[in-house]
């Protein structure tokens, strides 16, 4: 059988902030979801029941359940994306001012491509017209 998981005791405020938030209409899905499963921990409900009434797999509601255990509300949020690119250049070596290098020599093609001026046409207003430039011709 396994161990199952203790929500963390709710103050007021927190439990307030969590039925709101579990019964809210205009807030995003994810952060609904989220509540919702802290909510329905705190009723009483176990992970299978929880993970069944929210289509949801059972690791995804402990993964919820213990993020909320570690650090409250705020850990339902999602994980922010900053961390996640100053992880990878600390994995690769590189600081976050170096672009990276397009390896493949379709890439480098598109870009020259993208870069270089039209072979003909008129530039108005900073952008290259090649209806005008035949009717000029």
């Amino acid at each position: 059988m396994p161990k199952r998981l203790a929500l963390r005791p709710l103050t007021d405020d927190k439990a307030t902030t969590i039925h709101r938030l579990a019964h809210a209409r205009t807030i995003p899905h994810r952060q609904w979801q989220r509540a919702r499963i802290v909510w329905l921990a705190s009723t009483g409900d176990e992970v299978a029941a929880i993970a069944t009434a929210l289509h949801l797999c059972q690791a995804t509601v402990r993964h919820w359940l213990k993020r909320f255990n570690a650090a409250g509300v705020s850990g339902l949020e999602d994980a922010s994306t900053l961390r996640c690119a100053t992880d990878l250049s600390a994995r690769t070596g590189r600081g976050s001012d170096r672009p990276l290098a397009h390896r493949s020599a379709g890439a480098r093609s598109t870009l020259r491509g993208v870069d270089a001026r039209p072979s003909r046409g008129v530039l108005t207003d900073g952008v290259w017209h090649r209806d005008e430039a035949q009717s000029v011709e």
